[in-house]
């Protein structure tokens, strides 16, 4: 079980908006916070403008065409997830992700271990 007070420390210097989003998700398990939490943290590994509103990319979007992102960012982002929510994700796994929608069912996916965080 992670505290609050770890979360905290863990997202420190991230928008607040991504802070709120595993804080609310953390709470409530709306797959809405677990998606704003995540194209939060890609939008910050990715240093894209912290105003611009990540709700407006589709998740059609494709992460090496459209968003350019590499497969250090993917790792990154990983490593938030794994370390917020106390859980493993192989990289093996993540073979399949090549849009934003398939990233997003990825990690919902793992809805049942991220439920561990309470």
């Amino acid at each position: 079980m992670i505290s609050e007070n770890s979360i905290r420390e863990k997202l420190a210097g991230y928008p607040e908006p991504v802070l709120d989003a595993c804080l609310r998700y953390r709470q409530d398990r709306r797959h809405e916070d677990l998606d704003t939490l995540i194209v939060g943290v890609l939008f910050f590994l990715l240093d894209l403008d912290p105003g611009a509103n990540p709700d407006k990319l589709g998740d059609a979007a494709r992460l090496r065409e459209d968003l350019q992102v590499e497969s250090i960012t993917i790792a990154e982002l990983l490593f938030v997830v794994e370390d917020l929510f106390d859980v493993e994700v192989a990289n093996q796994d993540l073979a399949q992700v090549r849009t934003l929608g398939d990233l997003k069912g990825f990690l919902r996916s793992m809805s049942d271990s991220i439920n561990s965080i309470e």
